[in-house]
């Protein structure tokens, strides 16, 4: 339903009422609320390197600083690129790393994501399938807050 030009002329007139008593009072000029920049946590990226023998495992561990998102990758395994190796991720304990969730097809370019809140925890790289011949550089890295 259209508003009638004497609503439409009446509301104008109370607007302007409004703006100029607002502008009205101690004299100074209001003052904006500042809003905070957020602080965003700087990301970090550990990075492990070693070489495994067949059927060999190696151990590495990393701090959590910051609740949030933690990827891991299998960068590189040389020379034996396209097999599959075990992760497993967890925390640390008297006897290496008390593991929580393991998989036995970690292969060089996966990566690995979830949650972890802050603290400290280790990781297991093995041969699962005994398929290492002779000995395999491996390089993984670990990103988090």
């Amino acid at each position: 339903m259209p508003v009638p030009s004497r609503c439409r002329t009446l509301l104008a007139a109370i607007a302007a009422l409004a703006l100029g008593a607002s502008a009205c009072g101690s004299g100074s000029s209001p003052t904006a609320t500042p809003t905070p920049t957020p602080v965003s946590a700087p990301l970090v990226a550990d990075t492990f390197t070693g070489t495994l023998a067949k059927g060999g495992t190696a151990l590495h561990q990393w701090t959590v600083n910051i609740t949030g998102i933690v990827q891991i990758t299998l960068v590189s395994l040389v020379p034996q690129s396209t097999i599959s190796m075990g992760l497993g991720t967890g925390t640390p304990g008297a006897a290496g790393c008390n593991v929580t969730s393991a998989q036995e097809n970690f292969s060089q370019g996966t990566v690995i994501t979830g949650t972890m809140n802050a603290g400290t925890y280790c990781l297991v790289f093995w041969d699962a399938a005994n398929a290492i011949v002779g000995t395999d550089d491996y390089k993984i890295t670990v990103t988090h807050f």
